[in-house]
């Protein structure tokens, strides 16, 4: 395979995480919103990222996940199968077999992930040439993050394994001292406090009525024209805005967390 092409700061790749075991909503992945699976609605914002080179839908190599290949957009999608559980490694695979340098990480659970809000955090993590960039605050399941390759290998370099990377922020976020992090803030127009993600009975409901007037005014999901809706429509947020993330509630997870994912790196002086 011919190596791809990079640009002055390195080769882009949007990776997109999937399974299939979602124990809240199961098979979440599939779920139809207006039609169609949740994750294609996904994947179809990946695609409108600008400054791109390649969008990866990444799963595990356990048999009950492999259905997800169905659903790559006609190809316009690649397919990675990695690690069942340590999230990094699955994402080290997929920048190893796509050449890719710096990682927007998205989760198949949000079908609005922002084109607008991850053009900017890569303009905002190119300039600071950080490690790792993500919004302080953003309406949840809008915001992407932005990786750097290396960095991601250097957890696994460091720590061996990543066993709760499906909370990969953590891994970056705790080690300030080793990683270069750079939190940024959103203009006010990429703000709200919507809830736009898919996890529960009531969020698949929420996204229902979202993309029904979306396409009934035929209107892309970009961030703006979300917001336009539910500014407008305030009983569609109300449908669960209500729930809550536990990585935001649970001080036991929290504090689980932060003890796991700290990088002790020890002095080679004696």
């Amino acid at each position: 395979m011919n190596s791809p092409k990079r640009h002055a700061n390195g080769r882009v790749g949007t990776i997109v995480a999937c399974r299939l075991k979602s124990s809240r909503l199961t098979r979440k992945g599939l779920l139809p919103i207006a039609g169609v699976p949740s994750v294609e609605r996904c994947l179809n914002n990946c695609l409108l990222f600008k400054g791109v080179d390649v969008t990866i839908l990444a799963t595990s190599t356990l048999p009950e996940d492999a259905e997800l290949e169905d659903h790559v957009l006609g190809g316009r999608v690649a397919f990675w199968r990695g690690d069942p559980d340590d999230v990094i490694k699955r994402y080290i695979g997929a920048c190893d077999r796509f050449g890719i340098d710096v990682v927007v990480r998205v989760t198949a659970d949000c079908p609005v992930v922002s084109p607008e809000i991850t053009e900017y955090l890569l303009q905002q993590h190119f300039q600071s040439r950080a490690d790792y960039t993500a919004p302080r605050e953003c309406a949840v399941g809008t915001g992407s993050e932005i990786y750097s390759a290396d960095a991601l290998r250097r957890v696994i370099a460091l720590m061996g394994e990543a066993s709760h990377s499906e909370y990969m922020t953590w891994y970056l976020r705790n080690n300030p001292d080793v990683f270069k992090v750079n939190i940024v803030d959103l203009a006010p127009q990429y703000v709200r406090s919507y809830r736009l993600t898919l996890d529960y009975p009531e969020d698949l409901q929420m996204f229902e009525r979202l993309y029904s007037l979306l396409e009934e005014r035929g209107l892309e999901p970009t961030l703006t024209n979300v917001f336009s809706i539910l500014d407008a429509h305030p009983d569609i947020s109300r449908l669960n805005d209500g729930l809550t993330l536990r990585y935001r509630t649970d001080q036991t997870l929290i504090d689980m967390l932060n003890r796991v994912t700290r990088i002790h790196i020890q002095s080679s002086e004696s």
